[in-house]
């Protein structure tokens, strides 16, 4: 025990002239990977499934020491965690009653469960290590790191593009290079979508495009409001390009949740700008006046995209191609017969968008939703499929989630998802898990100036949107969710006083 008590003294001990301990300093670097990791948590590649949740494994090792008085000192972690603990004890709970209606075996049945149950505690971790250092600290950290993984994200859609544009080696290096990486993605169908996506739609390294809107619409939110903050025409200029790069990504995306999330974040910021604006020096409410410009201009942009009413990516690459170029001009001899194909086939065409198939999978929900209103269904794959199949709209996508036994259909956002696995009462548990952070905001409304707290409150905004529109993984947006509430905290009275 000695020994181990002077390697941990060890591991704590500063250097002079140093900020950071070892511990902390290998600490800081394991969080930050875990926002680097954050794209591969459901990337096609089986290899990186989950890779978030490694880092955040040695964290809890490294520092295992410190956890108890680190989250019992602090009221938020303490209560955050209370929350999560209520909503795992719930799950245990309404596991007879969701057993008695399922014909699945106990193993099947508790596997969701679990792996809920440990993504919000690998979220908890990720929570209270933030606390560990100071907000500058993590501030700082987490910029570089989503600003590599997003630029990341960004090159890797540089050759998605160029594929779209037919540019063979771009083609080759996807589909053939990657491939042998992708596990029997391409040949049969299940949860990971083919090497390309079936339309025109930037999706990176994620598994659909709407995780990559997920992290775009967050990353244009949090440059703007860097721009707003920031200080220095390097750091302003920078967080501009950043921003646009965000806006380029989301509109090459074409997601509804991301044109939704961005636009009630717009919304509440203009808003709040309006009204705090005599409190702002000559600065902020010029550079308040530009980032809302650019909000409204962006959302603007973006809602048309969504709509097709700016441009056709595919058409768009097609035209830059000679051989297209020439089957479009053979194409034109054959308007008439295409006119009567199109009107035959328009309202197949509009049966199969997206939106569609979101309002059958909420028409089945509400149908479960009903049966078992309080306690849900735990796995409700087999019950789900039921539904779908028999509601009497089908599109191809739903009629291939009622064939696919292997993973359970999504549902249309993370509360219906919630309600439909554990009840209107899980709901209201889950929703508890997030109380302290609205305790949180309160406390930094009452006592901190308007733009520290305008700031996190938007990104926080954008991400309970996002939730509302698709069924994401909680550690995805939960990681995203971080950085805001670890702003909103004031640690002491000193610095309650300063501010």
């Amino acid at each position: 025990m000695s020994g181990i008590k002077k390697f941990i003294e060890k591991l704590d001990m500063v250097p002079e002239g140093k900020e950071l301990s070892l511990r902390q300093k290998i600490t800081l670097v394991l969080w930050g990977l875990t926002v680097f990791f954050l794209p591969y948590l459901y990337v096609p590649y089986f290899i990186f499934q989950k890779l978030s949740l490694y880092p955040l494994v040695l964290i809890a090792i490294i520092n295992i020491d410190k956890w108890w008085k680190l989250c019992w000192n602090n009221k938020f972690l303490r209560y955050t965690a209370f929350g999560i603990a209520a909503f795992i004890i719930w799950q245990i709970i309404s596991l007879p009653f969701n057993l008695g209606l399922s014909n699945i075996n106990f193993a099947d049945h508790i596997k969701p469960s679990i792996n809920e149950a440990i993504t919000l505690v690998a979220w908890y971790i990720f929570l209270a290590a933030a606390f560990m250092f100071p907000k500058e600290k993590i501030e700082k950290t987490f910029y570089w790191c989503i600003t590599t993984v997003f630029i990341c994200c960004c090159a890797y859609s540089v050759i998605e593009i160029l594929h779209f544009a037919k540019v063979q080696w771009a083609t080759d290096f996807l589909g053939k290079s990657i491939h042998y990486l992708i596990k029997g993605v391409g040949e049969y169908f299940n949860w990971h979508p083919p090497v390309f996506w079936d339309s025109p739609r930037l999706r990176s390294v994620f598994s659909e495009p709407s995780n990559f809107a997920v992290l775009s619409t967050f990353t244009l939110l949090y440059y703007g409001c860097y721009f707003w903050l920031s200080t220095g025409w390097k750091k302003m200029s920078g967080n501009i390009l950043l921003m646009i790069l965000s806006f380029l990504a989301l509109c090459g995306t074409q997601s509804a949740s991301g044109t939704l999330a961005l636009s009630t974040a717009t919304l509440f910021f203009v808003i709040l700008f309006a009204v705090f604006f005599r409190k702002f020096n000559k600065l902020k409410k010029i550079k308040g006046i530009v980032f809302s410009f650019l909000l409204i201009v962006f959302t603007f942009i973006i809602a048309l995209n969504q709509r097709g009413g700016i441009s056709d990516w595919k058409l768009l690459f097609d035209k830059a191609t000679d051989g297209v170029q020439k089957q479009v001009v053979s194409e034109k001899k054959q308007v008439v017969p295409e006119k009567k194909q199109i009107v035959s086939g328009k309202k197949q065409i509009k049966f199969s968008s997206s939106s569609n198939t979101r309002l059958i999978h909420l028409k089945a929900e509400i149908k479960l939703i009903a049966r078992k209103p309080v306690c849900g269904y735990g796995e409700y794959g087999n019950v789900m499929r039921q539904s779908l199949w028999e509601s009497p709209e089908k599109t191809r996508e739903v009629l291939l989630w009622c064939k696919n036994e292997d993973f359970s259909p999504p549902t249309l956002n993370k509360y219906t998802g919630i309600i439909v696995k554990y009840g209107i009462v899980g709901l209201l548990f889950f929703f508890a898990i997030f109380f302290p952070a609205i305790i949180l905001l309160y406390q930094a409304v009452n006592s901190i100036s308007p733009e520290k707290w305008i700031y996190p409150l938007i990104l926080c905004i954008a991400i309970a949107t996002i939730l509302a529109t698709c069924p994401i993984n909680v550690l995805f947006y939960s990681i995203l969710l971080t950085l805001p509430l670890r702003l909103y905290s004031i640690d002491d009275s000193a610095e309650r006083k300063n501010q």
